[in-house]
């Protein structure tokens, strides 16, 4: 079953160069076409998957806003490190609690 937790997931994997641009298309390609969503967030889930799976296509290309646009269709939000900063929060600490985070809502 494909999730919206499994989706920002592979967005996050993206965004933090864990895995190649192709990989998270290839991956949204092939997730597409098992189409077993998480109902509450269906519509979400398939129109971002169509977003991510066209991105290697010439004027498809997405760019950061768009992720953040996806991410807030699933109720994520970005939190950029320049909002952070003041409060003596780090980029790599940020890092650790959203992987922790992420960890126990999977």
């Amino acid at each position: 079953m494909i999730t919206r937790n499994l989706v920002v997931e592979k967005i996050n994997k993206y965004l933090n160069h864990s895995i190649s641009k192709v990989q998270l298309i290839d991956w949204a390609e092939n997730a597409l076409s098992d189409e077993d969503f998480e109902e509450k967030y269906f519509d979400h889930i398939n129109e971002a998957l169509k977003k991510i799976g066209l991105a290697d296509v010439t004027n498809f290309d997405l760019v950061w806003e768009d992720y953040e646009n996806i991410l807030k269709s699933l109720d994520y939000e970005i939190l950029r490190e320049e909002f952070l900063e003041p409060l003596g929060i780090t980029a790599y600490r940020l890092a650790k609690v959203y992987q922790l985070l992420l960890f126990l809502t999977l």
